[in-house]
């Protein structure tokens, strides 16, 4: 059984080890990487359960699954598929942070750069130091869990291309993201806040959405947006979801 928190162990042979749910090549589907093709390296378990939402990974949170990989071996798998750009995402990857650590020098040692999804609970400077790019989800409150403020307001003043993405599932989240803005408006020197990408993008209801209706959400975003001259956000899908489903694994 996966520990529902890990920290990093070291394996027999003195490598540091993860546990990995799966490692397959795709395009980035949200967030401003959106588009990019990317080798997505996927790590198991959760410190989240987001109980007002359909997990859409439920294989690497509430019944977690997965393969214990050293990091050599988990570099030797990036290097197989060979694209340059990594994105590591969960789960939550931030639970294996010290193995992390040696993996994201191992990318850079290999001339790779690597992107990093986290919930927004757990800040790790040395981590997100050997990022290009740190992406935080900031949950809203129809999820039923709650983000660190602190983490990410920390996160959008010193990580590397910082981006911060609120999923809405109505008007009561939506207003959850825009005042979360202003409160990191206030706390952030304004030459630091522009580095940081803000995004909203409409609840995928597993087993319930469809490529309809989460369009319909997503013009109803952007009228949100234009109407209330909140120009500091950007709405977008999850591209993948609309190409593939909302149950698609690898893509």
């Amino acid at each position: 059984m996966i520990p529902s928190a890990p920290d990093s162990l070291v394996s027999p042979d003195g490598d540091y080890s993860l546990v990995i749910n799966e490692i397959y090549l795709a395009i980035c589907g949200e967030g401003r990487e959106i588009g990019l093709p990317a080798t997505f390296v996927r790590t198991s378990g959760c410190n989240l359960r987001c109980p007002g939402w359909p997990c859409d990974t439920p294989y690497t949170s509430v019944r977690p699954e997965g393969e214990r990989m050293t990091v050599a071996q988990v570099a030797a798998r990036v290097a197989e598929i060979g694209c340059p750009r990594v994105f590591l995402t969960g789960g939550e990857p931030l639970l294996w942070r010290r193995s992390l650590r040696a993996l994201l020098d191992r990318l850079r040692e290999d001339g790779r750069s690597a992107l990093l999804q986290t919930n927004g609970t757990i800040y790790d400077a040395e981590v997100f130091s050997r990022c290009d790019q740190v992406s935080l989800d900031c949950k809203t409150p129809s999820s039923g869990e709650r983000s660190d403020y602190d983490v990410i307001a920390r996160a959008v003043r010193e990580a590397p291309n910082p981006q911060v993405k609120f999923v809405a599932r109505d008007e009561a989240d939506y207003e959850f993201a825009v005042a979360a803005y202003r409160r990191l408006e206030a706390d952030t020197p304004p030459e630091t806040l522009s580095r940081c990408a803000f995004i909203v993008q409409p609840l995928d209801a597993v087993g319930r959405d469809t490529p309809e209706t989460l369009l319909e959400r997503l013009r109803w975003l952007q009228e949100m947006v234009t109407a209330r001259g909140d120009w500091f956000f950007r709405p977008l899908p999850q591209l993948h979801v609309l190409v593939y489903g909302a149950t698609a694994r690898g893509v």
